[in-house]
């Protein structure tokens, strides 16, 4: 698998374990959290950017 570089400074990569083309039906527990955490970044910003200041100090 060829990795491509991400053109977002915020963009993420995940990978779903023991998961293929139907993840979401291989491994719904961690698709769940990958999604979870895509829409908490997404719809609360402020929350995501004072999560990584913490992170970064």
């Amino acid at each position: 698998m060829q990795r491509h570089e991400l053109s977002r400074d915020d963009a993420t990569d995940a990978t779903i374990p023991r998961a293929s083309h139907a993840s979401n039906q291989d491994n719904p527990t961690a698709f769940n959290a990958v999604i979870s955490a895509f829409l908490d970044r997404t719809l609360n910003p402020a929350a995501d950017a004072a999560r990584r200041s913490v992170a970064l100090s």
